[in-house]
């Protein structure tokens, strides 16, 4: 089984307030059990593992490198 592991980090506006989103996407194949010769199908799943309210975006910043650096 193939799976492929990316992350992402968002920032969004949320008022006066930045929202910081730090999560996983990960691809798998799954295993076609009627055909050898066929793939299979594809699934993907999102898992958010950080999210957290910041006052301004330079701090948001900071943070999101600090995740990204860490690898969380």
């Amino acid at each position: 089984m193939m799976e492929i592991i990316q992350m992402d980090i968002s920032y969004k506006r949320d008022g006066d307030k930045v929202l910081l989103t730090a999560s996983q996407t990960m691809l798998r194949r799954q295993p076609n059990t009627k055909s050898l010769y066929k793939l299979g199908r594809i699934k993907k799943e999102i898992i958010v593992i950080h999210s957290q309210l910041f006052p301004d975006f330079e701090s948001a910043i900071l943070h999101g490198n600090q995740l990204f650096t860490r690898g969380i």
